[in-house]
């Protein structure tokens, strides 16, 4: 892994690196830090502290470097996986629909509605956005279960609330997205 340090210690290497000097870097860490933190402690833990997968960026000062590197020198995710010792997938964000089912309605029109052929049952349906530790960032309100990802996208758009900076990935549901923004990546679909 990259030794911050170093850069942290060279003013002209941390410029190169993040953009900042080190006044403004440890300026920008002491408000980084407690929203940080408030952005941790949203939902309850369900683990000790100290369980789980152990995080590379330990401290905040790693994870704000981490995030000026990035948007200074803009590296693939391969190389900034490279560099900090992180597998490439923990940098993207994936948006999704997602079907619960439920008791089917009494009333023929609700029945229609809710009626999903995909999963052949009646559902109610979420679109919801994650990020690499499967933590839910957006979750839409509930829609009936006959409309199609895209439509439902279309009329959310959550897609757009995402920096152009970050990918997001989708998956073939949501074709035709990807002409709308840049950072849309679809798997290959097979011939």
């Amino acid at each position: 892994m990259l030794d911050i340090n170093c850069a942290l210690q060279t003013d002209r290497l941390l410029r190169a690196l993040t953009g900042l000097n080190r006044k403004a870097f440890d300026e920008l860490l002491n408000a980084f830090s407690p929203v940080y933190e408030q952005s941790r402690q949203t939902q309850p833990r369900k683990r000790a502290v100290g369980g789980g997968r152990k995080a590379r960026l330990s401290s905040h000062q790693e994870k704000l470097f981490f995030i000026l590197f990035y948007f200074k020198c803009y590296p693939t995710f391969d190389l900034a996986g490279i560099i900090f010792d992180l597998h490439r997938s923990q940098a993207h964000e994936m948006i999704d629909g997602t079907e619960r089912p439920i008791q089917r309605p009494k009333d023929d029109e609700r029945q229609k509605q809710n009626y999903s052929g995909k999963k052949r049952r009646h559902t109610r349906k979420h679109l919801a956005a994650v990020d690499q530790n499967k933590r839910v960032l957006v979750l839409s309100p509930a829609r009936e279960g006959k409309l199609h990802d895209q439509k439902f996208h279309d009329e959310e758009d959550i897609a757009g609330g995402v920096p152009d900076e970050i990918p997001i990935e989708l998956d073939l549901g949501f074709l035709g997205v990807d002409k709308q923004y840049d950072n849309i990546r679809l798997p290959h679909r097979q011939p």
